[in-house]
């Protein structure tokens, strides 16, 4: 733990000259942003990040130019400094160190990421699992929610050496409900819903500062339809960051194969401005980065654990600790 805590006093005054750097000189800044990445020790997530910008720098016409130039005109730097740190830190390096060593010790799959579905109802067994997670290193979560209860509020709040993907309807979305998070700084919040409702949701994210990006559901009927000049030009105007497309019900490998490579084609094009992440796929090459395995994991509003490994058994962890429930998929 002190180890952990001088590590992030000494990331945190160079995150802070980069961020300070990147809203003076967007272009410039972002050799630095490489340097940076190549300071945090876990090699091969860095490696592969670095190769990702490497290939922004190289390409004058880039989008992500753009795209960082949105960030840093109405994006709360701090916001993005608490969220880049516990993820980049907390999670993918300190905490990715105790997912490998357990996940040797015991023979079994840890995710770097956890999914986990909630509401209302079922908000002290998702603080439980977040409890149980953090002690086997894994300090990212992807938090689904439509409605936003207050619960799931607090819950960020109280984590905040973790960081949050919140993804919920745009519809949710209020002066009200945005001014329950002015001190929270741990979270990328990701949206759906109509044109007018995302229309609505983003000026309002826009107009205080937040760190938002915009998702899309799809299945084995509507995944090519993402990938149309249209779509993928309609969706600019709502998101300034990231575009995550998440499958909802179970796709064939076909659907899968298609989105990983289209997903990854639009990236490597950068004429978008927003990062197009595929998040089954990309959690999977993440994952692999980070622990070594190949495994992704989401727990229902139930508290059953469904993988990519899934042999048609359902674990609870309402029955079992999380710990023996990943014991189930071993490595």
């Amino acid at each position: 733990m002190f180890k952990d805590r001088m590590a992030r006093a000494m990331i945190e005054p160079l995150v802070n000259k980069v961020l300070h750097d990147l809203k003076n000189d967007p272009e410039r800044s972002l050799r630095n942003v490489v340097d940076l990445i190549l300071s945090f020790p876990n090699g091969r997530f860095s490696n592969n990040m670095f190769e990702m910008l490497q290939k922004m720098l190289t390409n004058e016409n880039s989008a992500y130019y753009t795209l960082i130039n949105k960030i840093v005109s109405y994006l709360d730097m701090e916001n993005l400094k608490e969220f880049s740190i516990n993820a980049g830190y907390n999670a993918c390096t300190s905490g990715a160190k105790t997912i490998r060593d357990l996940s040797n010790k015991n023979n079994c799959c840890i995710p770097w990421i956890l999914l986990i579905e909630t509401d209302k109802q079922h908000s002290k067994q998702t603080a439980d699992i977040i409890k149980q997670a953090k002690e086997l290193g894994i300090y990212i979560f992807s938090i689904v929610d439509r409605k936003l209860c207050d619960e799931t509020i607090e819950i960020i709040r109280a984590n905040k050496d973790c960081a949050f993907i919140l993804f919920t309807d745009a519809a949710t979305v209020s002066y009200k409900t945005i001014g329950m998070f002015d001190d929270i700084k741990n979270i990328l919040m990701s949206i759906k819903g109509t044109k007018n409702e995302l229309s609505a949701a983003a000026d309002i994210l826009r107009e205080n500062h937040k760190f938002f990006a915009v998702y899309v559901p799809y299945d084995d009927e509507n995944y090519r339809d993402i990938f149309t000049e249209e779509t993928l030009n309609y969706f600019e105007d709502y998101t300034e960051t990231f575009l995550f497309c998440m499958p909802i019900k179970k796709c064939s490998t076909e659907t899968l194969d298609y989105m990983s490579s289209n997903a990854k084609k639009v990236r490597d094009e950068q004429k978008h401005s927003y990062v197009m992440m595929d998040v089954y796929n990309d959690t999977l090459t993440i994952d692999k980065m980070i622990s070594g395995n190949n495994f992704s994991a989401i727990i229902d509003v139930e508290g059953n654990l469904y993988s990519n490994k899934e042999d048609g058994t359902k674990y609870n962890i309402n029955n079992m600790s999380l710990l023996d429930v990943l014991k189930k998929y071993q490595k």
